[in-house]
């Protein structure tokens, strides 16, 4: 069932590695659980027409039922991800993961399995499929702590559209639909939703589209007031791709030439690379890590270090992206492009830490968890990651504002429980269940077998 060719899943139903969008290098790949082989096919029960794809379980193998034969067996555990289906037995695993379980390449095991959450994943992306079909265009959800139970698109200010699964995919028609700008709102498999706010700017999209570097780069700009979010460019995001495909084609690693995207008509665009295999999240933290550098009070550089790429990821002046990834190489392209004319005290402007939490609660520093960061108001909590807050003083709805003071993990019946934006007096404890977070259980099954190979 699974390929011996790093960059694609064969047969996976869930289309994650969709090899027509990158393979591995799929922005709906880059997860740990892709990248490091610890993943599962599913049979028809757990698969469950496709609401399994993303979903993430535990696997545990007590060492001795088995039908192996050599002695390789050994008690062990590891959490997997499901992205396929047609497995004989309950799990049907990627040989990494399956010799870390059992300590085998091949074999039947029994084992006992349980979902949990699915751990530094983030952040959530919506990737386009099939862009150009004349009617339905196919959108991938992935960088969830959870399996995706129901979506709806709204385009513009027109009423939220159900969208209609399509295996892993969910599907929207592409009559009817116009304005700006496009977001989805997802319902996962514990009854949370999550929204992901200002995807694109237009629909339908082009195949390879994703929103998840929009919301990663709007994330780290938030922490610079006075500094707009960016919109995804279509026109940016195919020169993007273009120019990702060509270094992985040259085995290069060099700058576009000069004049590049020039037939999106943007001027200008500056352009941040990146060579190897990770996450949306590290494409970001390796360049904004380079503010280390950077001196606010001089508008220059200091000590030596690089602080071009940051300089790009914040500049000011810059209102649109595009980028593009497949397994070895990443583009970012930016219009209009930064770090020119000494403009850099306008466009640079000074970090304010206090903006954390609103900006992106769980994208810098905080320990991923149970809790959908979004489950109340995404207007402050964005639209990026899930996160543990079992530890915060929750902050009171409007209008309800109470006396005393409730910790998260005294709300709602779940732990990690926390409300919305506004600054009100801490709530009591007569404040309703809706304010809280959700609490997402484990479903806990026993006798299951682990086909393995």
């Amino acid at each position: 069932m699974w390929s011996t060719d790093p960059q694609e899943i064969v047969g996976s139903s869930c289309e994650f590695a969709n090899i027509a969008q990158g393979g591995t290098g799929s922005p709906a790949a880059a997860n740990p659980y892709i990248a490091s082989g610890r993943y599962c096919a599913v049979d028809a029960e757990l698969y469950g027409g496709a609401v399994a794809c993303g979903r993430c379980y535990r696997i545990t193998f007590n060492g001795a039922e088995t039908t192996e034969t050599t002695g390789c067996n050994r008690p062990g555990a590891a959490v997997v991800m499901v992205v396929d289906s047609g497995s004989a037995a309950e799990f049907d695993c990627h040989l990494p993961v399956f010799r870390d379980i059992s300590g085998c390449a091949t074999g039947v095991m029994g084992i006992q399995f349980e979902q949990v959450a699915c751990q530094g994943a983030g952040p959530p992306t919506a990737t386009i499929l099939d862009g150009g079909n004349a009617y339905f265009v196919k959108v991938l959800f992935s960088g969830l702590e959870r399996g995706v139970d129901a979506a709806t698109i709204t385009v513009g200010g027109n009423a939220p559209v159900m969208m209609s699964r399509n295996g892993g995919p969910f599907q929207a028609s592409t009559q009817g639909l116009t304005g700006v700008p496009v977001g989805f709102t997802l319902t996962l498999d514990d009854g949370s939703t999550l929204e992901l706010a200002n995807c694109f700017g237009n629909w339908p999209q082009t195949t390879g589209a994703s929103c998840g570097f929009t919301a990663a780069h709007n994330a780290v700009r938030c922490l610079h007031p006075g500094t707009p979010d960016l919109v995804w460019d279509d026109c940016l995001g195919r020169c993007a791709q273009d120019w990702a495909d060509h270094l992985a084609l040259t085995d290069s690693f060099a700058h576009s030439p000069s004049g590049r995207c020039s037939e999106c008509s943007l001027g200008y665009v500056g352009e941040n690379l990146g060579s190897g295999q990770f996450s949306v999240d590290g494409f970001m933290d390796m360049y904004w890590n380079e503010e280390v550098h950077w001196n606010y009070a001089t508008s220059t550089g200091t000590g030596g270090g690089a602080t071009g790429h940051f300089t790009q990821i914040v500049w000011k002046a810059t209102t649109k992206l595009g980028c593009g990834t497949n397994s070895r190489k990443w583009v970012c392209v930016y219009a209009t492009g930064g770090n020119y004319n000494n403009a850099y005290a306008t466009n640079v402007l000074e970090r304010d830490e206090s903006r954390r939490e609103l900006c992106d609660p769980c994208h810098f520093g905080h320990s991923k968890g149970s809790q959908a960061c979004t489950g109340v108001n995404v207007e402050w909590y964005r639209e990026l990651g899930i996160c543990d807050r079992v530890s915060e003083t929750c902050i009171c709805k409007s209008g309800n504002a109470g006396t005393g003071t409730q910790s998260c993990a005294s709300g709602g019946g779940g732990t990690g429980g926390f409300t919305s934006y506004t600054e009100e007096p801490a709530c009591n404890s007569g404040w309703p269940a809706a304010a809280h977070g959700s609490n997402g259980g484990f479903s806990t099954n026993g006798g299951g077998y682990n086909g393995g190979g």
